[in-house]
């Protein structure tokens, strides 16, 4: 008789946020969490209604002892998941259904274009099929992030950004492409001042950017990233 394999049980909360990305994804939502049932995966899914959500439900995941997050949203619901798990030992996974997803291209993950709009399965099974990472975050305060931190220029176009209602996530990235040409004509840059390797270092800068990964939005603005290599880089612009 043969002997059949034998797939362990793990447990895990989908955490969606149905205010990211494009279009509406539940249907999706619903595959992945059939075809990861069939590695193993027993799922919940909870929806998120606001801002905090996704952390507090990420909280709750790691305090029952859940083996994993799956964040499905844009990059700003993982940041929320990441804050929700940090030093404990639930994983982050990533369904990549926000505007940008940055963390899922650094993962070289499928995600969303027009000519491919479904690979949210593709993108589940990958992460399923492959291995826990431990990898770094920074802090801002009293606040983790898993890609990078910014100042100036940047700072200033996600305040005029956010929140987006739904009809200007439809258009992708064009609203913040717009709205960093209009910016560009009136900013002036801020002034910082800046300890790096235990060195003081004061700039009037146009953009700063503290970052864990290669990438900044569809830019390798830090080749030299690695979001397990215990450091951050630093990229400062002075235009």
């Amino acid at each position: 008789m043969p002997s059949s394999a034998i797939i362990p049980c793990m447990k895990g909360l989908i955490v969606y946020n149905p205010f990211a990305g494009p279009r509406d994804v539940w249907k999706e939502l619903k595959q992945v969490r059939r075809e990861l049932g069939r590695l193993g995966w027993s799922l919940e899914v909870e929806v998120t209604r606001g801002p905090g959500d996704a952390m507090r439900l990420a909280q709750q995941a790691a305090h029952a002892g859940l083996d994993a997050v799956w964040a499905a949203g844009g990059d700003g619901t993982l940041n929320e998941a990441v804050n929700g798990l940090v030093n404990t030992p639930t994983a982050l996974g990533v369904l990549p259904v926000g505007t940008g997803n940055v963390w899922a291209r650094q993962l070289h993950l499928p995600v969303y274009t027009l000519a491919h709009p479904f690979r949210l399965r593709e993108a589940a099974v990958a992460q399923a099929l492959g291995r826990v990472r431990t990898v770094d975050v920074g802090r801002l305060n009293d606040r983790y992030f898993l890609l990078w931190a910014g100042m100036g220029f940047d700072a200033q176009v996600t305040a005029q950004m956010e929140p987006r209602p739904k009809p200007i996530k439809r258009l992708g990235v064009l609203p913040y492409a717009v709205a960093a040409l209009t910016l560009a004509r009136e900013f002036s840059g801020v002034r910082t001042h800046l300890v790096v390797d235990g060195r003081p270092l004061r700039r009037r800068a146009l953009l700063v950017v503290v970052s864990n990964i290669q990438m900044y939005s569809i830019f390798q603005l830090t080749p030299q990233a690695r979001m397990d290599d215990g450091l951050l880089d630093l990229f400062l612009f002075r235009g």
